[in-house]
C-alpha cells in the first residue's frame, strides 16, 4: 500500500472519532501527501517525516509542524494495525523535531483594539469583503472555531444579511469560486484576508514579495 492509501484509511477512522475531521485533512492533503504519498508505506523513514516537518516549520507555522509529526505518528500506526509495517518511522521524533514546545497565549484582545480593527475592515471594503467582516464579528461574538463557523449551514441559524448574499446557498459562506471539493470558503479565506489587512503576509506573498496592507498592529491569527 501507498502512504496515501493508508491516510484514506486512517482519515476514514478520524471522521467517526473527532468532531473536526477536516482538519486533519487539510494538514495532510498540504503538507504530506505531497512529499510522501505515493511513495509504499513500508519505504518511508523517519528522515522523510523530519524533513515534512522542518518544511513546515521553516515557512513558519510551528503550530501546523506539531499537529503534522502528530498525524504521522498516527497514520503509520494505522500502517501497523493494517500490517503493512512493523514499527513507526515517526514515532522516534519529538516536538522538538517539529516546531517545540508550544506555549499558551493569555492575552485578550481589548474592546479598544476591537473598534480599531472593525473600522480597518470598513475602511477597506475593496480588500476585505463584508461576508468576511461578518464572520470576524460572529467569530468575536459566538466564540467558536472558524472552521465550525465557515462549515455552517443554514439549518443552524438565520442571518438575513449573509442570506442575500449567500444566493440561496445551503451554507452561510459559500465558496466564492466553483470548487468540487467543498461548497463553503476554504478555511484560509479569512486568515489571508486579515493577513493582507494587517500585514502579515501569506506563503504566496512572500514569495511573490507582494507587501500587504498593514493597516493597523496585529495579532496572531490560528488556523482553528
Amino acid at each position: 500500500m501507498t502512504v496515501d492509501e493508508v491516510a484514506q484509511e486512517w482519515l476514514k477512522a478520524r471522521k467517526r472519532n473527532i468532531e473536526n475531521p477536516q482538519i486533519p485533512e487539510r494538514v495532510y492533503t498540504r503538507d504530506i501527501r505531497p512529499y510522501i504519498g505515493k511513495l509504499p508505506v513500508d519505504i518511508v523513514t523517519s528522515r522523510d517525516i523530519y524533513d515534512i516537518v522542518q518544511r513546515i516549520n521553516d515557512s513558519g507555522r510551528p503550530t501546523v509542524a506539531n499537529d503534522a509529526l502528530d498525524h504521522c505518528k498516527h497514520l503509520f500506526t494505522q500502517a501497523i494495525i493494517l500490517n503493512e509495517i512493523k514499527n513507526n518511522p515517526a514515532a522516534v521524533l519529538t516536538l522538538k523535531h517539529a516546531g517545540g514546545t508550544e506555549k499558551s497565549r493569555t492575552r485578550n484582545l481589548s474592546f479598544e483594539e476591537i473598534e480599531v480593527a472593525l473600522r480597518v475592515m470598513r475602511e477597506n471594503k475593496d480588500q476585505f469583503t463584508r461576508e468576511n467582516c461578518i464572520a470576524v464579528c460572529l467569530l468575536l461574538s459566538l466564540g467558536v472555531r472558524k472552521c465550525e463557523l465557515i462549515a455552517a449551514p443554514w439549518s443552524e441559524q438565520f442571518l438575513s444579511e449573509l442570506k442575500v448574499r449567500a444566493f440561496d446557498s445551503e451554507y452561510l459562506f459559500p465558496a466564492r469560486r466553483t470548487s468540487k471539493r467543498r461548497s463553503y470558503i476554504s478555511d484560509d479565506t479569512l486568515n489571508h484576508a486579515l493577513g493582507t489587512l494587517f500585514g502579515v503576509p501569506t506563503t504566496y506573498q512572500k514569495k511573490k514579495k507582494i507587501q500587504p496592507y498593514g493597516r493597523a498592529k496585529h495579532e496572531t491569527f490560528y488556523n482553528s
